[in-house]
């Protein structure tokens, strides 16, 4: 039972349905909100618990003009419908009598989840933002069945927490007095956490049913004077999305100190030593140096404003790790860098911090400052998020950053050995010459390999290493159309590499690289003509008009991952196409299997590399329970067309937008007959009566065609008519010659942008579409729409949006109203029509 203080009930009959607990409601019953506006709840009970009496000269102020509680609403939560007669009520005392501490209640809740047999802990914090001190003197606690532990705490300034109260809500949930009767005041943080454990087969959220779950703590308090706390709700996302952190002011844990401050955190590393993170920040090295993966960090190139990006995702088997490469000569000296010590006063106690510093030390900055992509992901993929800290030991800083227990992996993480540094030495040597004779001499460095034979990482290891050298002019030729480092799959491109890879390709999408080509497949063709035509045309254009403009430009060339003797011919052409001045067999542990070149090409220095296998205990530990498992492959493809799509939050700034909800994407309306459709030859042909079943809630690349003699050249393709003049032409390849053939230079398609069709209006004969493309590009730039056999939307877009089984026509509302009421029911069949709701007969 809980008693709310309403302005106005929600409804003017003497009892109601609040519509909260169930939506099969009868339709003769009346159903109602508890108020007409924000409700204040005064008072709680559940389980059996004893009355509860305030304390002397305490009471609720209630009616008049200056309470905002003319009503007294009491709502009843009942665990099954009975016909029996029931009497339940909360019996109360009036007075007219002036009391001197009024009260009021304070309600710490969540959002939230918890996985199938697992344990979590639900957590909420908000800082008292009047200056209104006010007393506690009552809390009380509610879960429903899966709670074990609730506690409240308030947190002091000075990072003192002192308990309010806990109790298993399991037991009676009456109001009880609190621990600590301590005043709170301005700035002091109120904080509450709810232990729980799921021992079911289903994940378990918070709702308002018995089958959901529930995170409350409630805060009795009273003041003195009239007025009240402006805000009496403390609200989380709860896990996995939240967690407050942890109060240590200082923690020493082996070779590392750190200290926190909200969302910073100092760690000093010894010297030749490390730490090792999972999840999501931003680093600075304030003193020494640091490396990850290959990139060098130091004060020269990082501060307090100037953080770099690192990050993985739950399901890696190896973790982030910062290795201490602080050299003798960097060695901190106590009377230097007084500045950076003013600074860090203003955050952190650093006296102390500094007070067993040695020399030799590292000290670096972790930030809790997350990107557009790292937030858009999470949205769509909270698993690969969730809670690190359920399967591993050690210190959690931030709500998706933990900081490991260093007994989990031995030694230092080195990727390669001492011999393999030095080959990798060569590369770093040339790229530092200024004086290459001509264009074409500029270094480029290929790398062959089976799957999981790392030449993905050293490429992303040499990157940094060239980065951290202060080379400004790596350039990066993405060839694998499966899992592309900077772009979305099916695609193959070139970009420039402006800073670090220090994170899973999803969350380093570009926007726009330098050049992109539509391939429309994940997997090579047999016939590979179309591969090997866009990989020409890409190392022409880096020659032309980037190698020309540098001389000392380094280009990485990212190929496919071959099966054994898979493709072999197309990679020996391969080499032919890109002379390569350095080639990097990288050998497949499992099976020893490397690429061997034919003796023919001899113009390229070779480097045999066999990656460091580090045996990690996270091998066994990340691994969560199969049906929540992330599939590194298929989601991993996803997640950078995820990434991509974060960039809407640029382009659309300040309109209505939701991380992990598609159907709230802004579009824009786009006339059919002013862009060209291309469909995969593979897919089914394009025909006027299909267009919407072929192109409603797809995923399509937004194109154009090449050029010749500064002009577009459409030569490669024939433009179709459909019956109607307002449909789009649809393009079909020019074949060519007694023996048909296609160019396919002149049909290969350059990529302006990506988005997904959410409409067709057939009746004004318009596309509505998101993209994170501007309005400008869709209307200059653009002109033909293209689909891709492999090239498909996400289905963590359009998830939930109806039963599986049933055959349903599943479809992305967006914010534009009309199309938000027509698809209230996404279970919809294409033949249904709008029903006789009065809001959906205006729309006619």
């Amino acid at each position: 039972m809980i008693l709310f203080g309403c302005y106005a009930p929600g409804s003017k009959a003497n009892t109601w349905n609040c519509g909260e607990m169930n939506t099969n409601l009868d339709k003769d019953e009346i159903t109602a909100s508890v108020c007409d506006r924000t409700p204040r709840i005064l008072y709680a009970w559940a389980h059996s618990a004893p009355n509860f009496v305030l304390p002397k000269d305490v009471g609720f102020k209630i009616g008049g003009k200056s309470t905002g509680i003319n009503y007294l609403v009491l709502q009843i939560h009942y665990a099954k419908k009975t016909e029996e007669t029931d009497y339940s009520g909360i019996r109360i005392t009036t007075t007219k009598k002036h009391l001197s501490k009024q009260a009021a209640t304070m309600v710490l809740f969540t959002q939230g989840e918890i996985g199938p047999h697992s344990k979590e802990n639900f957590e909420t914090a908000c800082p008292m933002e009047d200056d209104i001190p006010i007393h506690p003197f009552a809390f009380r606690v509610h879960t429903h069945a899966h709670g074990r532990l609730v506690r409240g705490w308030v947190v002091k300034k000075d990072e003192n927490w002192t308990l309010l109260g806990e109790r298993d809500p399991q037991l009676p949930q009456l109001f009880d007095l609190t621990e600590s009767s301590d005043i709170i005041n301005k700035g002091d943080i109120l904080a509450a956490r709810c232990e729980m454990i799921n021992e079911e087969d289903r994940l378990v959220s918070v709702g308002l049913s018995s089958r959901d779950e529930m995170c409350n703590f409630y805060l009795m308090f009273w003041i003195e004077g009239d007025n009240l706390p402006n805000k009496n709700t403390c609200y989380s996302e709860g896990p996995p999305n939240y967690y407050f952190n942890s109060s240590t002011k200082l923690l020493k844990n082996g070779h590392y100190t750190e200290g926190y401050d909200g969302g910073m955190v100092l760690l000093k590393i010894s010297h030749q030593n490390y730490v090792s993170l999972m999840g999501f920040g931003r680093i600075a090295c304030l003193h020494g140096e640091v490396e990850i993966n290959g990139f060098s960090i130091s004060p020269k190139n990082s501060d307090m404003n100037k953080t770099y990006e690192f990050g993985c995702l739950k399901s890696t088997t190896m973790p982030i790790s910062i290795i201490n490469r602080t050299s003798q000569d960097n060695f901190w000296s106590h009377d230097q860098n007084v500045h950076l010590n003013e600074e860090l006063d203003k955050i952190f106690d650093f006296t102390q911090f500094m007070s067993n510093h040695i020399c030799g030390d590292s000290i670096i900055l972790l930030t809790d400052q997350k990107t557009k992509q790292v937030e858009f992901v999470k949205g769509f993929y909270p698993l690969a998020f969730s809670n690190f800290s359920r399967c591993l030991h050690g210190s959690q800083l931030f709500a998706d950053l933990f900081l490991l227990d260093t007994k989990l992996i031995k030694k230092v993480p080195e990727l390669y050995n001492h011999s393999q540094l030095n080959a990798l030495k060569q590369i770093m040597k040339v790229s530092n010459c200024n004086s290459f004779n001509r264009p074409t001499n500029c270094q480029r460095i290929l790398a062959l390999g089976a799957d999981n034979s790392g030449k993905s990482t050293f490429n992303r290891y040499i990157a940094n290493r060239l980065l951290s050298g202060g080379n400004k002019n790596v350039y990066w030729l993405d060839l694998d159309i499966g899992n592309p480092e900077f772009t979305v799959p099916c695609v193959m491109s070139l970009s420039k590499v402006e800073e670090p890879i220090l994170t899973p390709p999803a969350f380093h999408v570009k926007l726009k690289p330098l050049r992109t080509y539509f391939y429309g497949k994940s997997n090579m063709d047999s016939s590979y003509e179309r591969y090997t035509t866009i990989m020409d045309q890409l190392i022409q254009l880096y020659v032309t008009d980037f190698a020309s403009l540098s001389h000392n430009s380094i280009l990485i060339i990212n190929a496919m991952g071959f099966p054994q003797y898979k493709y072999k011919d197309m990679y020996i052409n391969m080499l032919t196409i890109l002379k390569p001045s350095f080639l990097v067999t990288c050998k497949e542990p499992s099976t020893n299997y490397a690429f061997t070149k034919p003796t023919s090409f001899t113009t390229s220095a070779d480097i045999f590399l066999e990656r460091t296998v580090i045996t990690s205990p996270l091998t066994d530990l990340t691994q969560p329970p199969k049906h929540l498992s992330i599939n590194s492959g298929k989601d991993a493809k996803n997640m950078r067309i995820c990434g991509y799509f974060s960039y809407i939050m640029d382009i659309f700034k300040g309109q209505i937008f939701n991380f992990g909800k598609a159907s709230c994407w802004p579009y824009y309306k786009i006339d059919m007959k002013s862009y060209e459709i291309h469909v995969d030859e593979n897919l089914p042909m394009l025909e006027e009566a299909s267009v919407s079943l072929a192109l409603n809630v797809t995923l399509v690349a937004f194109c154009t065609y090449i050029q010749s003699q500064n002009k577009l050249d459409n030569s490669g393709f024939i433009q179709n008519d459909f019956r109607n003049s307002h449909y789009p032409k649809f393009l079909t390849y020019n074949y060519r010659g007694f023996e048909q053939k296609v160019s396919f230079r002149r049909t290969n398609l350059i990529v302006i942008g990506y988005g997904v069709i959410t409409n067709i209006d057939r009746d004004n004969y318009q596309f509505h579409v998101t993209t994170p493309l501007t309005q400008k590009q869709l209307k200059e730039d653009v002109k033909i729409i293209a689909r891709g056999i492999d090239f498909n939307m996400p289905p963590e877009f359009i998830k939930n949006q109806g039963v599986p089984e049933d055959d349903n026509y599943k479809i992305l509302e967006t914010c534009d109203f009309q199309w938000y009421v027509w698809n209230t029911n996404f279970t919809r069949r294409p033949n249904d029509t709008r029903g006789s709701d009065i809001e959906k007969k205006k729309l006619h």
